[in-house]
């Protein structure tokens, strides 16, 4: 359902997650960094693409699994 979201607000030409515009992407990236779901440390660095920003939400998903 994370992915669907994201993925629906991804449809602009721009190629990276914008500072305003997907804050929302950010805060809850940050949030499952901050809990351990998220390991790639990637969020250091803004504006992340959106396909990195896609396969930080994919790992998230699949660290989620592992934990359930």
């Amino acid at each position: 359902m994370m992915l669907m979201l994201f993925v629906a607000s991804s449809a602009g030409a721009s190629t990276y997650v914008g500072l305003d515009d997907e804050e929302d992407v950010y805060i809850l990236l940050t949030r499952l960094e901050g809990e351990g779901i998220v390991t790639s440390g990637l969020l250091a660095t803004r504006p992340i693409s959106r396909s990195a920003a896609m396969r930080l939400l994919e790992e998230a998903e699949q660290n989620d699994e592992g934990r359930s």
